[in-house]
């Protein structure tokens, strides 16, 4: 029910917690800044934001 109503905040909720197991890695694995930096980035949030869309949308993939 809550969901129904605020799906874009509860989406990006949830992807933060893979960007805090990401920034935990940047720190324990090593690796160069611009890489780390391009991950955070570029990879947690925006698949969030893009779950949020194709699940508010009704497109469903097989």
């Amino acid at each position: 029910m809550v969901a129904a109503s605020h799906k874009m905040p509860i989406g990006l909720a949830i992807g933060v917690v893979p960007l805090c197991g990401g920034m935990v890695s940047g720190f324990m694995i090593p690796a160069s800044a611009w890489f780390i930096a391009l991950d955070l980035l570029l990879a947690y949030l925006p698949r969030a934001w893009l779950g949020v869309r194709i699940g508010g949308s009704g497109v469903t993939i097989p």
